[in-house]
């Protein structure tokens, strides 16, 4: 008997194509079925192959519009390496109503450059996914209390614990350092009134802290390396573009918040005016849903911002097939300096400073 569309668990497949970013995705997605012309022609794409004809069919007929049935190969969306593309492709083939159940499809994160997914069999797909021993010990042997409330984690969520487990594969080191911000202060002050005199916006502490970091990989291009295994031979992955990932903290409809962390592509390229313009265009696009698959596809290194909540210093955990991610703390005086006067501080020359945390990728 051919399995019905609506037992298909639509938020696994897409938790599996887009990890942690797939809360957004699947935001999307309830756009697609209100009306298809919400959503722009890559995702139309996408959610028809993902839903099916017959699904996707009773959706334009329910709004009069027709989606445009346009494939990942139609549309210009790679299908090798880790790509959204040829996800999408593994999701249409795993929604199939004629197939008897679910077909599981590799468990790659699609913002990360990874190797090409490996065929879709139940046994890789254990051992992709499996925690070590020690944790799966630990969660055999831990009930939860009396008068706890246990509730299964599905969709996005548990694509997120699955990325965390499988992110302790990587072997990883984490430099911190301190660093000054009195120049910045005061370079971030001219830059902000050039910007001001030609009306083109504003610049924030992190855009200039992630324009750095891009100069940085020039000097150490290595930094910007993958690392795979290929039948058993490790090897390293030259790319010979940064396409930074930057954690963006969205708030949803409900009041909950999601982080998306999106990439601009080949950003070492840019100046630091055409930056400017494509970090502000992609933050622009997250938060009013206009992210469409490419936005996502191949992050190689990544750059987040706890200090936005008051975390001075952060350890992020670094994502398989990427080779490094930043993270920056909050830009306050030293600890020690908190009960200070501000004329004593200017007078003893004291600087706020902010930790930037690397963690990296120690194969590469």
């Amino acid at each position: 008997m051919d399995a019905q569309p609506d037992k298909i668990d639509y938020s696994e497949i897409i938790a599996e194509n887009f990890g942690a970013n797939a809360t957004y995705v699947e935001g999307l997605l309830s756009r697609f079925r209100s009306d298809p012309n919400l959503v722009d022609e890559s995702w139309r794409a996408y959610f028809a192959e993902m839903l099916g004809a017959s699904q996707a069919s009773a959706v334009s007929g329910e709004n009069g519009n027709a989606p445009r049935t346009t494939t990942a190969a139609t549309t210009g969306q790679t299908t090798g390496g880790n790509g959204a593309g040829a996800q999408a492709t593994a999701a249409a083939a795993t929604a199939a109503p004629t197939s008897t159940a679910p077909t599981e499809v590799s468990n790659v994160q699609a913002v990360t450059a990874a190797a090409p997914p490996p065929p879709a069999a139940p046994q890789a797909a254990t051992a992709a996914t499996a925690p070590s021993t020690a944790t799966a010990q630990a969660v055999t042997t831990t009930a939860p209390a009396p008068g706890v409330e246990s509730t299964a984690i599905r969709g996005g969520a548990l694509k997120i614990v699955e990325n965390m487990e499988t992110s302790l594969t990587v072997p990883t080191a984490t430099s911190n350092r301190q660093v000054p911000v009195k120049v910045l202060e005061e370079n971030r002050v001219i830059i902000n009134r050039n910007l001001k005199e030609t009306n083109r916006g504003k610049a924030s502490y992190t855009h200039i802290i992630a324009f750095a970091l891009l100069r940085a990989l020039e000097k150490f291009p290595q930094m910007n390396d993958g690392y795979v295994n290929s039948d058993g031979t490790p090897a390293r992955l030259r790319r010979p573009e940064v396409n930074l990932g930057l954690a963006i903290d969205l708030e949803k409809k409900d009041g909950t918040r999601t982080l998306l962390v999106p990439n601009i592509k080949n950003a070492g390229a840019l100046s630091f005016s055409q930056f400017l313009a494509a970090y502000d265009d992609i933050i622009k696009r997250a938060r009013g849903g206009k992210l469409g698959i490419p936005d996502f596809q191949n992050t190689t290194v990544s750059l987040t911002n706890p200090g936005t909540i008051g975390t001075v210093a952060s350890t992020p955990r670094l994502m398989a097939g990427q080779s490094v991610i930043i993270a920056t703390g909050a830009i306050e005086y030293p600890a020690e300096y908190h009960a200070m006067a501000p004329e004593a501080l200017s007078q003893l020359g004291i600087s706020k400073i902010f930790t930037i945390s690397s963690t990296y990728d120690h194969r590469i």
